[in-house]
């Protein structure tokens, strides 16, 4: 791939994705409910277990950052992160049913066992801040919005979801296209096959920015 060629698409993509990436922050309606509703169950540890949508990692459900468990007390979580989204969830649940606080760089973390949607993926273990946050709003309830810390959280599941907004579902599959498209442009390979790729990959993402003018 020339420099030209790769500075330009460069900063098509880069230019969409700001403007995706601005308006996504916004995605949440009037009643603060995102445009994609999870929904499923969430068990405390005390036994209490409720009926639950709108569900989000602390106000995500995409992107959602899980560190890998360190080989040493002595080293950074964080510098080892996993981003990964509620679609590809089907459990989040306490490693060995009970709560433990793990303690690297003095910052506090829980040690949760994520199960995959895709049952040929094996079940992982990953670490997320003790004082993480759970939304979500109990369907039967007077005060149906919810707050659960992982620290009591003995499992979450996630058994399906809904769309609500098309044009912001649409939205945030074009901001994972363009930033799928940077990290390929990033590596400035220089293949035929990989100037196709990219371009094919940019078609895609002008098709979506498209359905939402």
């Amino acid at each position: 791939m020339n420099k030209n060629t790769f500075y330009g698409l460069s900063a098509v993509v880069l230019m969409a994705a700001v403007v995706l990436n601005f308006s996504k922050q916004s995605d949440k309606d009037d009643k603060g409910e995102q445009p994609i509703n999870f929904y499923g169950t969430l068990t405390k540890t005390d036994g209490h277990m409720y009926q639950v949508d709108n569900i989000s990692l602390a106000g995500l459900y995409e992107d959602i950052p899980l560190y890998a468990v360190p080989s040493s007390p002595d080293r950074d979580p964080q510098l080892d992160t996993t981003r990964v989204s509620l679609h590809d969830i089907s459990s989040i649940s306490q490693l060995d049913g009970k709560t433990e606080v793990y303690t690297y760089k003095n910052k506090d973390y829980i040690k949760i066992m994520v199960a995959w949607s895709q049952r040929k993926r094996d079940n992982t273990p990953f670490l997320i801040e003790r004082n993480r946050v759970i939304f979500c709003n109990e369907r039967i309830a007077a005060h149906p919005k919810k707050e659960v810390f992982f620290e009591v959280l003995a499992m979450l599941v996630v058994e399906g979801f809904s769309l609500k907004d098309q044009k912001k579902v649409k939205r945030s599959e074009a901001l994972s296209q363009a930033e799928q498209i940077t990290t390929d442009l990033m590596q400035e390979t220089t293949t035929q096959e990989s100037v196709v790729d990219v371009k094919e990959k940019l078609g895609q993402l002008q098709e979506n920015l498209k359905q939402l003018a």
